[in-house]
């Protein structure tokens, strides 16, 4: 491979990376992996639209993308996600999705931005704003992480930075929207 070339293709990975590092030339460093979190359920429902007419909070559109750390697509992969409502509640079974990416790595989701959390009950102690994701692939470990979003003013707080994505604000009228992409890698 000539080194323009390299140079080129290491660029494009770089600026593609949402939640990882680029660690050599042809490798990329899998997505950090963190706790489930305490409101995981598996057998998450099979949809792509958890956003519905009357919810609080922005509506919010994710498309991610699954590699392996040869940049490669992970066809077949089941993405759950799971995460608090606008308001920042928790309802066990609400704003749950099992998502399987298609041959080109792909997946996407309508929802909304969640709120955020309360982390310590009783003393009104929040968290960032966050989307648990957990991805299973037979030839891959298990990765169970997070997405953050940049411009949070709790992000600062987290032991994750690197999870954070931009959100870009879309659309016209009634129907504007939160865009968001992430590149998970897997292990």
């Amino acid at each position: 491979m000539s080194s323009t070339f390299r140079t080129i293709y290491v660029d494009a990975l770089v600026a593609s990376a949402i939640l990882c590092n680029v660690v050599a030339a042809d490798t990329l460093a899998p997505t950090t992996s963190t706790s489930i979190g305490i409101f995981y359920q598996p057998g998450a429902p099979e949809v792509t639209r958890l956003w519905q007419p009357g919810d609080p909070g922005q509506r919010l559109r994710l498309r991610g993308r699954v590699l392996t750390i040869k940049g490669l697509p992970v066809a077949n992969a089941l993405v759950e996600l799971w995460h608090a409502d606008g308001a920042g509640s928790v309802d066990e079974s609400r704003y749950r999705a099992g998502l399987r990416t298609g041959e080109d790595g792909y997946f996407g989701i309508k929802t909304v931005l969640p709120g955020h959390i309360e982390m310590a009950r009783g003393n009104a102690v929040f968290g960032p704003r966050h989307i648990h994701v957990a991805v299973d692939h037979p030839d891959h470990e298990r990765l169970i992480s997070l997405i953050y979003f940049k411009g949070d003013e709790r992000l600062a707080g987290t032991p994750y930075p690197e999870l954070a994505i931009a959100l870009d604000e879309t659309g016209a009228g009634e129907e504007v929207f939160l865009f968001g992409a992430v590149e998970i890698v897997l292990p």
